[in-house]
């Protein structure tokens, strides 16, 4: 029998990760994704995937943190995992957001929005504050367009707006 190990977890959350112990939190979580992968756990495979990218984030990984991130999505999709989806049109939104892509930033997070709504799933009490500092940075970039750009990604059918998210198609409507 293969046992998988705790993840640090406490109410949902990456403990390790959350206190800035990012390589400690990386250690758990590739060993995590090895051993999901093993037994072939895809729910556990994307979890993984959507923790290394955070943590990705956090060390400045951007490009690391956007394959991790785009690959976990991919998994969440073929889950129907809405919840998974929308975390990770999340955490792709706040990348595009890093990466100089406004525009892509605000569509993500207007799909993602809608989704949390839809499922009536909103951004976890101890996320909302960075939460909104990434949106209002994305607002503050893109100036009176944001509104538009963010309500484009709340109209985008789903299917759409992952493509778009794992870069499989280029700009919507375009």
């Amino acid at each position: 029998m293969l046992l998988i190990p705790a993840i640090d977890l406490r109410n949902g959350r990456c403990v390790r990760l959350y206190q800035g112990d990012f390589a400690a939190a990386r250690a758990c979580f590739e060993e995590s994704l090895a051993l999901r992968r093993q037994i072939g756990d895809l729910e556990g495979i994307a979890g993984s995937l959507h923790c290394l990218g955070l943590v990705a984030v956090a060390q400045g990984e951007l490009t690391s943190a956007r394959d991790q991130c785009r690959e976990g999505l991919a998994v969440f999709r073929q889950l129907g995992d809405r919840l998974g989806v929308a975390e990770s049109l999340e955490l792709l939104a706040g990348l595009a957001q890093k990466e100089n892509e406004p525009e892509r930033a605000a569509r993500l997070y207007g799909t993602a929005e809608h989704l949390r709504e839809t499922i009536g799933s909103p951004v976890p009490a101890n996320e909302k504050d960075l939460y909104a500092r990434s949106i209002d940075l994305v607002r503050a970039s893109l100036g009176a367009r944001f509104a538009a750009l963010r309500a484009e990604g709340q109209g985008m059918p789903l299917p759409q707006a992952i493509a778009y998210a794992l870069e499989e198609t280029g700009e919507p409507n375009g």
